[in-house]
């Protein structure tokens, strides 16, 4: 049946990790129990339905709660340890070690599949709630039913323990059990999650639900808007439709819905190692917005309870109350306030200060459209934030930018029609145009001439590239030549050993600090702690490289450990920074350098 197909394909997950295979005549698939962590041995010959009968007695008798109960496959147990493998609390059970996935700064935010938090005492989880009368009541004798329960749960259980999980009730009725398990698509399980504290009905979980479990349609209307009458990029996107039905049928996780500009890239790309890398950017893309929506239960979760506390405290209060809303000696600044101190900031530069130049132009070259929308929406966006909050910002100028580039910046930074409300000059003109070319200095990470040091007569000019797979090439160090501009590198491998190249905004902040205090080791704190995390990696040896990784990465300003370190790293001067970088290599132990960081203050 459906069901127990769709079974046999999700526990391709739990069992990769031994070597065994789903669906062989001759092999036993074992499946891992949620709770003990122990390897269950289950016979699984084929997905033939008579083979199920082998398996059907003992669940019968025993329900899913039984599968804790079972014996545990000869030279595993609880407190056995497995090569190559680690044992992690939840339903992940055995998993091979791997080296957990990072940000730039190197560290998890609490939202990757390897966190956990520590549970509260007494704690009641929705994930523990099924006793096996209540097994009974929702799926009765029904046995595909009992393996979509047993999959719910472990998905539950998943979003319960995590750091930063999905804040869920600690039970359910019988009719929301069954609303559950009657959904097919792990998607369509999670906004169902979600709707319990959300305001989406299950009707709409439901029709979610449909699209999701049948082929993906696109409409004529939407072909039409994105590639017209052209017979190769529709041939394009049709043999695109056909791998994704195919990746579906295998069981794999595909989006369920395409956008014009989506339909637009894939009729960009003519391989199926190109399609299914699209796929895979889709499903990465869901699964960072079903993390925004996470994040936004435990704001909502968390804030309704600190109301209510403070109403209670005022209501308490029988003298004056003080704080942020009430009597205070302080001012409270609005964000509006605080935008409009720091574009004042950048356009007074535009009269006084010195311009720093991000050149566009080479955006015509780039072949991935996935890489040219991070470099607007992360990079590009991210250089106007740190050049505006900085002690010392630029007059920012992004030249080289043509019109349909120019509409995609208007999206990405919530721009005015003629840009009014953005401190940066977006100009189609080439820098050229626009400056002496005996001040430039184009910044190359191929150029073999340090930067010595920051020259207010100088014009410095930052590629906005990205030098990536296909699209890699020393592109600044050839134009810089070809036009007869000077040249140079920031001085890494010199100041902090190293040799990088740095995203757009990383540039423009490392900028920002060297013109305000001509100091390289304090400006190229920005380089993110990933590339001395690999440094390590080469040599775990050295350890002079460990304490460097260590304190690089505690006063990083892009440290991703809570926004109030990045603001209190942020703020420090060069002085501040030496002497603190300093006293934390010399530390002894994690616990000292904690204490080292405590003792600033923002």
């Amino acid at each position: 049946s459906l069901l127990q197909e769709m079974f046999l394909r999700s526990s391709i997950k739990y069992v990769g990790s031994f070597g065994l295979k789903p669906w062989m005549p001759t092999e036993n698939i074992r499946i891992l129990a949620s709770t003990s962590q122990s390897v269950v041995s289950r016979v699984f010959k084929s997905k033939i339905a008579s083979h199920w009968s082998e398996i059907e007695t003992e669940i019968k008798s025993t329900g899913l709660h039984g599968l804790k109960k079972s014996k545990v496959v000869q030279g595993f147990n609880e407190s056995s340890e497995v090569p190559g493998f680690k044992k992690s609390p939840g339903v992940q059970g055995f998993k091979k070690d791997k080296e957990v996935m990072f940000d730039d700064d190197g560290e998890d935010e609490g939202f990757g599949h390897d966190t956990q938090r520590d549970r509260k005492e007494n704690e009641e989880l929705l994930s523990e709630s099924v006793s096996e009368e209540l097994e009974n009541e929702i799926v009765g004798d029904k046995l595909g039913l009992k393996f979509v329960l047993k999959q719910a749960l472990s998905e539950i259980h998943y979003h319960e323990t995590r750091r930063n999980g999905l804040p869920l009730p600690s039970s359910m009725e019988v009719s929301q059990w069954k609303q559950l398990i009657s959904l097919t698509d792990r998607r369509a399980r999670f906004y169902f999650l979600d709707s319990l504290l959300g305001t989406m009905t299950f009707e709409e979980v439901e029709a979610l639900d449909d699209i999701m479990s049948n082929p993906l349609v696109v409409p004529e209307e939407m072909l039409s808007k994105a590639v017209g009458d052209d017979a190769e990029s529709r041939r394009r996107i049709n043999m695109f439709l056909m791998h994704h039905e195919i990746m579906r049928q295998d069981g794999e996780e595909v989006p369920y819905k395409l956008k014009v500009t989506d339909l637009k890239a894939i009729a960009d790309v003519s391989n199926v190692s190109g399609w299914k890398k699209y796929i895979h950017f889709q499903n990465i893309t869901w699964n960072k917005k079903s993390v925004q929506l996470i994040k936004k239960r435990i704001t909502q979760s968390t804030e309704d309870v600190g109301k209510k506390a403070k109403e209670d405290e005022i209501a308490e209060c029988d003298h004056i109350y003080y704080g942020l809303g009430h009597n205070t000696i302080y001012l409270r600044k609005s964000d509006s306030a605080m935008r409009e101190h720091y574009h004042w900031q950048v356009m007074r530069e535009f009269n006084i200060g010195t311009p720093l130049i991000v050149d566009f132009s080479y955006l015509e070259k780039i072949k991935s459209r996935q890489y040219k929308k991070g470099l607007i929406y992360n990079e590009a966006s991210r250089a106007i934030t740190h050049n505006k909050v900085s002690t010392m910002p630029f007059a920012l100028h992004y030249t080289g930018v043509d019109q349909p580039l120019k509409e995609v910046m208007k999206g990405a930074f919530n721009a005015n029609e003629d840009f009014s409300n953005i401190p940066v000059e977006i100009t189609e003109q080439h820098h050229l145009e626009l400056f002496p070319i005996e001040k430039l200095v184009y910044l190359s990470p191929d150029s073999r001439n340090d930067l010595s040091k920051y020259n207010d007569d100088d014009i410095y000019v930052i590629g906005g590239i990205i030098d990536r797979g296909e699209d890699k090439a020393p592109m600044t160090l050839a134009n810089a030549k070809k036009l007869n501009i000077r040249h140079a590198r920031f001085p890494m491998r010199r100041t902090l050993g190293i040799q990088a190249e740095l995203n757009v905004e990383t540039c423009v902040a490392i900028m920002n600090d060297l013109k305000a205090s001509q100091d390289w080791f304090y400006a190229l704190r920005w380089v993110p702690a990933r590339f001395l995390a690999n440094r390590v990696k080469v040599n775990p040896d050295v350890l002079q490289n460990k304490l460097a990784y260590r304190a690089h990465k505690a006063l990083s300003p892009t440290v991703s450990i809570g926004s109030d370190n990045a603001e209190r790293n942020m703020m420090l001067n060069a002085k501040q920074y030496r002497s603190m970088y300093t006293k934390i290599m010399a530390a002894k132990s994690m616990e000292e350098m904690k204490e080292l960081l405590e003792s600033l203050k923002i």
